[in-house]
């Protein structure tokens, strides 16, 4: 008798046990996922491009000579033109057209440099610019215009660009990507990228001929369109 009692008591204790079990108290919280976007890209202009002090003479408008311009398929147009060659350690290389002269005076002259900041980490970017020399486009030509009254004129072109410092053009003279006059580079690993720039100038005909190109600052622009 004692031992049936004491199995019928150790049984609802169990019993009293699972209930407990069951009656657990629940709850239910919501979790947030929170991303930022950041589409776009910061380039800032550390250097001008300049190609310094120089003297030049305009083409003769008798002899009916053509204007140097920009290149095609990278083959470089100087025809009958005097030009400045801005080279990537910052001098300045003139060179005679068929009659127009060109000499470089004092220094001053500077590759041009642009940063690239905000980008995504480690990652390709595309530089891309009407100007570039590439291999399968024309380069594009930007007036370099003078003081008045006379407002003389230089062709700015061949624009060549340098993103890994090593002063030679990444330009897409292999067209690799598909993308014409494009450069591609790459930022490090806070999103950076610093990237020079060089070019040409090239004479143009002016009211006279032999007439010298007036004194004082000539000023021009290109454009760099920056895209992953």
């Amino acid at each position: 008798m004692n031992y049936q009692i004491g199995l019928s008591l150790k049984i609802l204790s169990l019993s009293l046990l699972l209930s407990g079990q069951n009656a657990l108290a629940t709850d239910t919280e919501n979790g947030t996922v929170e991303v930022t976007v950041n589409a776009s890209i910061t380039i800032d202009e550390i250097t001008q491009m300049n190609f310094g002090s120089f003297f030049m003479t305009g083409n003769i408008q008798s002899g009916g000579e053509t204007e140097g311009g920009g290149a095609i398929g990278i083959v470089r147009q100087e025809n009958d033109s005097a030009w400045l060659q801005l080279n990537w350690d910052g001098t300045v290389t003139p060179n005679d057209g068929t009659t127009a002269k060109a000499a470089v005076l004092a220094g001053g002259s500077s590759v041009g440099v642009f940063n690239i900041s905000l980008a995504a980490f480690n990652t390709t970017v595309k530089i891309s610019a009407t100007e570039v020399l590439d291999v399968d486009s024309t380069a594009g030509v930007q007036p370099v215009t003078g003081p008045g009254p006379n407002l003389h004129v230089l062709n700015f072109t061949d624009l060549e660009i340098d993103t890994d410092g090593l002063d030679t053009a990444q330009n897409d003279i292999t067209d690799v990507d598909g993308d014409s006059q494009t450069v591609v580079g790459t930022t490090d690993g806070g999103g950076l990228l610093t990237i020079r720039t060089i070019g040409r100038l090239y004479s143009t005909d002016l009211t006279a001929d032999n007439l010298p190109y007036d004194t004082g600052a000539y000023l021009g622009g290109y454009t760099l369109n920056i895209s992953y």
